[in-house]
């Protein structure tokens, strides 16, 4: 509400300025010969706002207040270590998320890890797959280039082969975070870090994921 006032007086001393006459210096004229600030009180209107109101820069472009939907699609990597095995897999990861305002979204996550670096256990590769939700937190969603975020999802891991030391279905939690850097109002690149925490074949798992990829907005 004091932002509003803010601006509201601002904008409003911005036309008087505009209109008014300063007997101590001569008026700016066009061409035609018209009195300059009195043609265009808009350039005035726009140099007395504050930056943050402004519109974005050339270069910069900005997403519209209706713009709530995110589908992220990324390459990345997995160093899944546990007590029978320990192995590198790499797949893609899908994400969707909705965005409830600027700054809050709900974000659903599926990784398919099915690419292996040569470890077989029981003569089958290693393959790491998670499934999970929760909220995202995004820091200048809709007005800065580049955008920090952070999420908290949780879910299922499920890890192939299975072994006789345990299941092979498990809770599992993801934590982390990255940057979106804006190509332009439809697309963005990403990169991210996450930590994941399960629990399989009668043991916890720490392990991390990093990944990197686009995004479209819509």
């Amino acid at each position: 509400m004091k932002r509003l006032l803010g601006m509201f007086i601002i904008v409003l001393l911005g036309a008087c300025a505009a209109h008014a006459k300063d007997s101590s210096s001569p008026a700016i004229s066009d061409d035609t010969g018209r009195d300059f600030a009195a043609s265009r009180p808009d350039i005035f209107l726009v140099a007395a706002l504050p930056a943050g109101v402004a519109e974005p820069l050339p270069g910069q472009p900005s997403l519209g207040s209706d713009t709530r939907w995110e589908l992220g699609l990324s390459f990345g990597a997995v160093r899944f270590r546990a007590k029978p095995f320990s192995a590198t897999v790499y797949g893609v990861q899908t994400s969707l998320s909705y965005f409830t305002n600027a700054w809050l979204g709900i974000e659903g996550n599926i990784a398919g890890n099915c690419w292996c670096d040569g470890v077989k256990v029981q003569g089958e590769k290693v393959k790491f797959l998670m499934f999970d939700a929760g909220p995202r937190l995004v820091w200048h969603r809709t007005e800065r280039p580049f955008q920090p975020w952070a999420h908290a999802l949780f879910g299922g891991v499920l890890v192939y082969p299975q072994t006789a030391s345990g299941g092979v279905t498990a809770l599992a939690t993801q934590l982390g975070g990255g940057l979106d850097v804006r190509l332009s109002v439809k697309y963005s690149l990403r990169f991210q870090g996450d930590y994941i925490r399960s629990r399989l074949y009668s043991s916890a798992q720490n392990n991390f994921q990093g990944g990197a990829g686009i995004v479209a907005h819509f």
